[in-house]
């Protein structure tokens, strides 16, 4: 069998792509190397719970029905005079952080029954590594 000029040049075509995807391949091995966070300390934990318990105290989470809506929750909201932080776009649901006069578990009980809403939750810090700070 002769070898055409043709068969040689898709060869080289051949192993330039393979050549071309290892590398690709370790770039991105590398890159994700970078990406790894390292193990947060007890105290940088703790710092961040405080911070957390501070500041989320009064948020809450709201999940509601989306072939009602969330025009009835919003009226809720605007009532109370509570602040819509977030409006998540990947599911039904709503953040707000609380007025300072409203009781939490008073408004938890109250937001269960307006028109619409599926469950009401209140914000929290979860560790994926079991760690409880107590």
């Amino acid at each position: 069998m002769t070898l055409t000029p043709l068969c040689i040049d898709m060869k080289r075509a051949g192993t330039f792509f393979i050549l071309l995807s290892a590398i690709a391949l370790l770039a991105a091995c590398a890159a994700s190397r970078k990406a790894v966070a390292t193990k947060p300390t007890h105290d940088s934990i703790n710092k961040l719970i405080e911070k957390t318990d501070t500041t989320s105290h009064c948020t809450l989470i709201i999940f509601y029905d989306s072939t009602i809506g969330k025009q009835p929750l919003l009226n809720y909201v605007h009532i109370k005079q509570c602040t819509v932080i977030y409006d998540y776009a990947n599911f039904n649901a709503i953040a707000i952080q609380l007025a300072p006069k409203l009781d939490k578990r008073k408004t938890i009980n109250d937001l269960q029954s307006v028109k619409g809403v599926l469950q009401v939750m209140e914000d929290q810090l979860l560790h994926l590594d079991g760690h409880h700070p107590n």
